[in-house]
């Protein structure tokens, strides 16, 4: 509905895609960007928050970007896709 047309893609497919305008830090990202981190993707919701699926709990989530060192040192690229 919006003209943006993206089908699944790993962490290793976002990492690699070049589609979409590139943020390299975290402290840039914009609400509805796509963060890819080594072996995860979330979607960055604003307030340093990210929508993500949970293996290890089994469920979306929502999860603060810097409450955990992962994300800091798994940090790849957001992808501003609007």
């Amino acid at each position: 509905q919006v003209g943006v047309n993206q089908s699944y893609m790993t962490s290793a497919g976002w990492k690699a895609t070049t589609k979409y305008p590139i943020v390299t830090s975290m402290s840039e990202l914009e609400k509805c960007d796509i963060i890819s981190y080594e072996g995860h993707v979330g979607i960055y919701i604003g307030g340093n928050q990210m929508i993500d699926a949970s293996s290890s709990e089994g469920k979306v989530r929502i999860t603060n970007i810097y409450s955990v060192s992962y994300w800091t040192e798994h940090f790849i690229k957001g992808c501003r896709i609007f």
